[in-house]
């Protein structure tokens, strides 16, 4: 969450509040009747959303790099492994390949986070309820949580926190593949 940082609050004040925000999600999934039935109903296409979401990045990584032809494709597809990690990715592409991919890589991943709050309702629209946790990226467990609650519902809540859990884990892991 590192909005918080942005606004200047103490450390162990953004600990609480991220621990209030999670406690209020988990407050409104639970109260949700509907909450098992939809536990029950995760099945194994659930557990590889994060993949496919990894895959979806990396191809568009590559894409966006033909696009710009000063980034090779293996560069394009560590700043698409960001997956929206942006305080992460920036940081390991910057030293590993230098401060103008760095900043590339934190304005992509930014992008990447921001895009999905903003156009939350369009996306769902347009896409269907999954695209949210699709365009959050790793995002989904915490900073766009709460948009992919209201505008997608508490039955893909679930999905999302696991989905943000995982790719969050897979992000120092790939982003160095590629450099």
């Amino acid at each position: 969450m590192e909005w918080i940082s942005a606004v200047g609050f103490p450390e162990q004040t953004q600990t609480l509040l991220i621990y209030a925000l999670l406690f209020f999600i988990g407050v409104s999934v639970g109260s949700d009747e509907e909450t098992l039935a939809n536990l029950k109903t995760l099945n194994l296409l659930s557990l590889l959303v994060p993949f496919s979401i990894l895959a979806g990045s990396l191809i568009g990584g590559a894409v966006g790099s033909v696009l710009i032809n000063r980034i090779d494709v293996n560069e394009g597809m560590s700043i698409g492994a960001g997956l929206g990690y942006y305080s992460l990715s920036s940081v390991l592409i910057g030293q590993l390949r230098g401060e103008e991919l760095g900043v590339i890589a934190l304005m992509a991943n930014i992008f990447r986070e921001v895009s999905t709050i903003l156009f939350a309702p369009l996306l769902v629209s347009l896409f269907g309820e999954m695209a949210l946790i699709a365009s959050g990226g790793a995002t989904t467990s915490d900073t766009s949580l709460p948009v992919i609650q209201r505008y997608s519902g508490n039955r893909y809540t679930l999905i999302a926190v696991f989905n943000g859990i995982v790719l969050s884990l897979l992000v120092p892991l790939v982003v160095p593949l590629f450099l």
